[in-house]
């Protein structure tokens, strides 16, 4: 909120910092101890932007590529958690690339705590495009309009019906290039 003072006030009520002299005092035979606060203002998210990129595969894998390098912050499962809900696949099913330039030309590194909230919003924006492209590829195969689909957990299904279709099935669609909407290229990925 900006009010600091309010704010240190409640940490050090929550922490029940007033009782500290008395705990201090009941320890036999320590050291003297000191009670510290320290109060930090970052820039976090650090406003540079990230690039992901997914493909889906036409076997239902997919492959998420992204410039964000890990430092010991699990991307590798946390990006891939992230596409694997999106489309309702196993975690197992999403190949995780980063950092080799002549896969990802751009990247932002991990600093400022902007790894999850910009590379995590990044892939999230990717697999929205994704999901709106297999939504036109679902339509058409099924012979109805996009909007007469609902998508949960990966599958597009007919409202008020069982006829569904999964997002890896549009893409072995897609790539087979068979029979795609008018003017629509072959391929299901974004960046």
């Amino acid at each position: 909120s900006g009010d600091f003072d309010a704010n240190l006030d409640r940490a050090l009520e929550m922490a029940d910092a007033g009782s500290f002299e008395t705990r201090r005092n009941r320890a036999v035979g320590c050291r003297l101890r000191g009670l510290g606060v320290a109060n930090c203002l970052g820039a976090d998210g650090f406003g540079l932007p990230e690039r992901a990129e997914m493909r889906l595969e036409p076997d239902g894998r997919i492959a998420l590529l992204i410039g964000s390098m890990s430092s010991g912050q699990s991307h590798a499962t946390t990006f891939s958690q992230i596409v694997a809900d999106a489309f309702g696949v196993d975690v197992e099913d999403v190949e995780f690339l980063a950092g080799a330039t002549a896969d990802v030309p751009l990247g932002m590194d991990t600093y400022g705590s902007r790894s999850l909230s910009v590379g995590g919003i990044a892939l999230h924006q990717a697999a929205g495009k994704v999901v709106e492209k297999a939504r036109l590829i679902a339509a058409h195969q099924l012979e109805v309009a996009a909007e007469d689909l609902e998508y949960e957990n990966g599958t597009f299904t007919v409202a008020g019906t069982d006829r569904a279709m999964t997002v890896p099935e549009t893409a072995l669609q897609a790539w087979t290039a068979h029979n795609l909407p008018d003017g629509m290229e072959p391929g299901l990925g974004a960046t």
